[in-house]
């Protein structure tokens, strides 16, 4: 009988402990989710009101762990922990009448806004699971339902707005033309806290050891509730995962654990004992940032400004008649795609960026006037280094006239000649000298070869925004930064509290309203706020002719300093429509090519030629002052040594 319990009670045991290894599992998971939005909302709190958005689709990534009990051979339950990011980019098309800025037409522009929605959240899903194959392949196939409670981390939003057609439709803002542009992003304000849904599915496990399985996940989430609790909005997610499910006891023998005691015992002193001390909770550093108001006024008025310099050359390699890619070239060779192109900002902007435009502005020009005529005179760098010589200058000009008829400028319009070199050629000692001298010079005849200066009406909001800043836990050696989207200013932030930040924009035409966003961030933590300004809330003045802005870039051949007709041409204009009292500053300048004493000299000659030309014009009208500090354009191209050949002009009260 004591036999029998004996060999009941071992028995027992051994089922008891293998039970215990194969009842609870850790599960981990990692996949991506396809997401679903259904919706019927035009806005939502935060955002900019458009059409209806009806629905969309996005990827994210999820990943979970979890505990799994197995109460029987076909029951079990279980809970997970996910983190899923549920976004899906929405879009519906739209439209407005514009006018053409080429010809005055009003013409419909179609549109498409996009709401690119990123919300992630923290799941919490207890589940019960049957087996509804107990092995297939090497594992069971099981089936899932739970309910879910999804808490947000994050509810990250952009709405944006791109141009479908026509094709030469452009947005304008800060002088920058784009076919695309961000309307807002930030937060959003009233997301569901918590979510809430049901969630079911198959998993199909693949053993790959001891009670050990690889799971495919096949899982859909439904929400019962908005994703914003101020619209119709739900989302349905489809996941693919594959994770682990590992046995979390396992199989335990008895064993003796306690260690052989040593014949010989060492006793350690009480000092030799090293104490770990715990370290202290790591406090998370937080930045802030509110714009309490913003108070200022519209400006209108006139500012004078000179139109950005065009090197008029079309430069070459070496050996080659091609005509570099920086150029913009018709390249459909349709002379109707003319009608198309919007030429940028003539007055402001990056002055070597601008060059690319050189043959299209050349275009526009002939376009207004149909008596120019131009002359394209090609150039080498001589035989010594271009071998064949008056044929290879011939056919660079042939690709630039080439270029100008793909344009739709007619041939008999063009002339060409060719020479072994230039006129004034560039120094060949260096061989920044070598490259300029292989290239096309285009003259232009019968025409200005630009509009030099032009006073222009404007307006602007002047003003100013009051802000408060709050940090916590930050070292000193990591800056704070705020920017905002008025301009390209960085503060550093040295202390929390109030702030005023002065605001200058320029208006586009019809512009009334617009949103400001302030950014404040430290090492990789960023908050944004935005405000929505009106700006026919705002009164409004007018004010004197803005000259500030005013600089005038006069071109001179190399190591040459008598003035051009193009020059006086600039100076005349200028005189003519400035008030009298002005200061006008004069800074002369040189490439780097050459002795610096002569460079000097060059570039003092240059500044007193025109400031003798403008006395002889204006007498005592205006005061003259000679300047010598400044900013040269970078030298590594043809462009920028050309303009560094120059004087500049710029004028105060």
């Amino acid at each position: 009988m004591s036999l029998f319990i004996l060999i009941s009670l071992s028995s027992f045991s051994e089922d008891l402990q293998i039970k215990d290894s194969k009842t609870f599992y850790l599960t981990t998971k990692i996949g991506t989710s396809g997401n679903f939005h259904f919706s019927d909302f035009s806005s939502f709190q935060g955002s900019i009101d458009c059409d209806i958005f009806k629905k969309g689709f996005g990827m994210g990534l999820t990943a979970s762990f979890g505990l799994e009990f197995k109460l029987n051979r076909d029951f079990g339950f279980g809970a997970d922990f996910q983190l899923i990011n549920k976004n899906a980019e929405l879009k519906v098309n739209s439209g407005f009448p514009s006018r053409n800025p080429n010809n005055g037409e009003v013409v419909f522009v179609q549109t498409e806004n996009s709401l690119f929605a990123s919300p992630v959240f923290i799941d919490i899903k207890p589940y019960l699971y049957y087996t509804l194959i107990e092995k297939l392949l090497s594992g069971p196939l099981i089936a899932h339902i739970s309910p879910y409670l999804g808490f947000p981390i994050s509810s990250y939003f952009k709405q944006s707005e791109q141009i479908i057609s026509p094709d030469y439709a452009v947005f304008v803002s800060n002088n920058r033309r784009t076919r695309e542009r961000i309307l807002i992003e930030g937060q959003i304000e009233k997301i569901a806290k918590p979510e809430y849904g049901l969630s079911f599915g198959l998993t199909n496990s693949l053993k790959i050891g001891y009670d050990t399985y690889l799971s495919q996940n096949l899982m859909f989430d439904l929400s019962f509730n908005n994703l914003s609790t101020d619209v119709n909005w739900k989302v349905f997610s489809a996941t693919l995962s594959l994770g682990l499910k590992i046995p979390f006891f396992t199989k335990k023998y008895i064993k003796d654990t306690a260690p052989p005691v040593e014949k010989d015992t060492k006793l350690i002193a009480k000092d030799e004992i090293k104490t770990k001390l715990p370290k202290l909770p790591y406090e998370e550093p937080f930045v802030g940032i509110e714009i309490d108001s913003v108070a200022g006024e519209i400006q209108f008025g006139s500012e004078l400004l000179a139109s950005l310099p065009i090197v008029n050359s079309v430069f070459f390699k070496r050996n080659s008649y091609e005509i570099d890619d920086f150029y913009i070239l018709n390249k459909t060779k349709n002379p109707y795609e003319y009608k198309n192109m919007v030429l940028p900002n003539l007055f402001k902007g990056d002055v070597i960026e601008i060059q690319s435009y050189n043959i299209l502005r050349i275009v526009s020009i002939l376009n207004k006037k149909p008596d120019a005529i131009i002359t394209l005179k090609g150039y080498t760098s001589g035989k010594k280094f271009e071998p064949e010589g008056i044929s290879l200058a011939k056919k660079r000009a042939e690709s630039v006239k080439k270029a100008f008829i793909n344009w739709g400028i007619a041939e008999t319009r063009i002339k060409t000649t060719a020479d072994l070199q230039p006129p004034i050629p560039s120094n060949q000692d260096f061989p920044e000298g070598i490259d300029e001298n292989q290239r096309v010079d285009i003259i232009l005849n019968k025409a200005p070869l630009q509009e030099y200066v032009s006073s222009q009406r404007f307006s602007q909001f002047a003003g100013n925004a009051y802000i408060k800043i709050d940090y916590e836990n930050i070292k000193s050696d990591i800056p704070i930064h705020v920017t905002y989207n008025f301009s390209d200013s960085v503060h550093d932030i040295k202390n929390k509290g109030e702030m005023i930040i002065p605001l200058t924009k320029r208006l586009e035409p019809n512009e009334q309203m617009n949103y400001l966003s302030f950014t404040i961030s430290y090492d990789t933590l960023k908050m944004k706020k935005n405000k929505l300004i009106d700006y026919q809330k705002f009164p409004s003045r007018e004010i004197e002719l803005i000259l500030s802005n005013f600089e005038a870039i006069l071109m001179f051949d190399y190591d040459k300093s008598n003035l051009s007709e193009e020059n006086k041409s600039l100076l005349m204009q200028l005189c003519n429509l400035l008030p009298s009292g002005c200061t006008i500053q004069i800074i002369g300048s040189t490439d780097a090519l050459g002795t610096e004493n002569r460079n000097v000299k060059l570039a003092e000659e240059r500044a007193k030629n025109a400031e003798l030309y403008i006395k002889s014009i204006a007498k005592n009208k205006f005061k003259i002052e000679n300047m010598k500090k400044i900013n040269k354009f970078p030298e590594s191209t043809p462009f920028g040594r050309f303009l560094n050949r120059s004087i500049r002009i710029k004028v105060r009260k």
